[in-house]
């Protein structure tokens, strides 16, 4: 009970299984955050314990404390990788200091460069910039060195999709994403939305099919029924789907962004301006 270290583990641990849809900040946060007061009252002089500090500042929202927590945990532990990458990631709250987010990047990708986390993170920051070659590059890289870790393939994949317009180049990635990650719903609905933008309808329906036999949640198919409204052109189907999922993904920030795109490219604005706010 005494080992600083451990306690910072679990805080961490927790931090990141809230990546999947399963664990819920309002549950996890009140133990972080035990974990880390621990951890700091065995030992205040160490470094991965600000850094998971930080953490929890970004969680609440406290950009000024979670900076200098970041900072901290550099200057305490300046060859801990970690450190650096998530100061990375929180300066997403401030858009024009993305140089930064790619320099904090970097070093966490030399102290750590068989990180492949940290590797796609990197190639993130270079496809935010709107360097894609080099955001390509670098997600061919960990996939290279990991060729089992289905993160990269989607990552190349949405490079494909979103910025690049290359459809044909995205489709068999998201594919191999799916393959080894078969139950991740994040992979699915990139499979999905590859498709639409071939305008493939049929596979999509396919897609669906699949899913649904494999035991889909409810959101998850109710987005795909969305996707093929919306492609079959038929604004009252895409408004009821809408309407239908807004209460089911509350807390899926992403996707309720998505179902704002959908409302406005319809023309439908006092839908989507509701979405958004």
């Amino acid at each position: 009970p005494m080992f600083a270290l451990a306690w910072v583990g679990l805080a961490d641990s927790l931090a990141i299984s809230m990546f999947w849809p399963d664990v819920r900040a309002e549950d996890a946060y009140p133990i972080i955050e035990d974990a880390v007061k621990n951890a700091l009252a065995i030992d205040n002089g160490l470094g991965e314990a600000y850094a998971s500090l930080g953490l929890i500042h970004m969680q609440y929202g406290r950009n000024d404390e979670a900076e200098t927590a970041f900072q901290k945990a550099i200057e305490l532990s300046p060859n801990y990788a970690s450190a650096y990458q998530w100061y990375s990631n929180f300066l997403h709250v401030y858009p024009l200091r993305i140089q930064e987010r790619v320099d904090l990047m970097r070093k966490a990708a030399t102290l750590d460069p068989r990180s492949p986390i940290i590797g796609l993170q990197l190639g993130l920051t270079y496809h935010i910039q709107g360097l894609y070659k080099l955001a390509e590059s670098q997600y061919r890289k960990v996939i290279e060195l990991y060729p089992d870790f289905a993160a990269g393939y989607n990552y190349l994949s949405g490079l494909y999709r979103y910025e690049m317009g290359q459809f044909d180049k995205a489709l068999p990635l998201v594919n191999k994403a799916n393959a080894l990650d078969p139950e991740n719903g994040g992979y699915i609905m990139g499979l999905v939305l590859t498709y639409m933008q071939l305008g493939d309808l049929e596979a999509v329906q396919e897609v669906r099919e699949k899913i649904a036999g494999h035991g889909a949640k409810e959101w998850q198919l109710g987005l795909v029924d969305l996707l093929i409204n919306f492609g079959r052109e038929s604004p009252t189907g895409t408004r009821e789907a809408i309407n239908w999922l807004l209460p089911k993904i509350q807390h899926r920030p992403r996707w309720i962004w998505l179902l704002g795109s959908i409302a406005l490219a319809q023309g439908d604005i006092q839908l989507s301006r509701e979405i958004f706010l």
